[in-house]
């Protein structure tokens, strides 16, 4: 009978540990100046010309089940020969409730392009990842066309 108490205690001590788990992080990879807009496959977002002579495009990006405050994000973009169009490392976000379980950046991050010159129409992977304050972490990508040049 201790044997069987013991086992019972053991198994109850397990479930319990696992019913208290978070489930893992999602974040959906988009795009926007003024707030997230989804970034299907094929989509095109705009390169912008910056104040002091760079190049970027804006990301956005929308999550659940980050926890433990500060979230890290890293985006990349290679074109169709492996070759680095654009990256951007970010070692801490905010993020703003939205309703529904889902947080979103306060404001877009930037994917820096060193150089533009024929990238626009040009098909890119842009990768985002995500690790948030608890070392869990996720990622989402798309398949994108470069977009037009837009001047300051």
């Amino acid at each position: 009978m201790r044997r069987l108490l013991g086992s019972a205690l053991a198994l109850a001590l397990a479930l319990a540990g696992c019913a208290g788990e978070a489930p893992p992080p999602v974040i959906e990879l988009g795009t926007g100046v003024t707030g997230f807009e989804p970034l299907a496959a094929g989509g095109m977002p705009p390169i912008y010309e910056g104040s002091q002579g760079g190049y970027h495009i804006y990301v956005h990006m929308r999550g659940r089940h980050l926890e433990g405050g500060a979230v890290e994000l890293a985006v990349s973009a290679s074109g169709g020969d492996g070759s680095l169009r654009c990256r951007g490392f970010y070692p801490e976000v905010e993020l703003v409730d939205v309703g529904g379980g889902w947080s979103e950046l306060a404001e877009p991050i930037r994917c820096y392009v060193p150089e533009p010159v024929g990238m626009p129409g040009q098909t890119l992977r842009l990768e985002l990842s995500a690790v948030d304050g608890d070392g869990r972490a996720a990622s989402d990508l798309r398949m994108i066309v470069a977009g037009e040049i837009v001047p300051r």
